[in-house]
């Protein structure tokens, strides 16, 4: 997310593991980004 300049947050089992403290095998990463900034200028899509 280097060089991205809106909210984001990482989510699903990382975020999982973050708030339960007991660690897990990941193969990736989820993030999520607010709708309004998909299409915008420098957004996400």
């Amino acid at each position: 997310m280097e060089g991205f300049d809106r909210p984001w947050w990482i989510i699903g089992g990382w975020s999982i593991e973050a708030f339960t403290g007991v660690p897990r095998l990941h193969e990736d990463m989820d993030i999520s980004i607010l709708s309004s900034e998909v299409f915008s200028p420098g957004g996400g899509l």
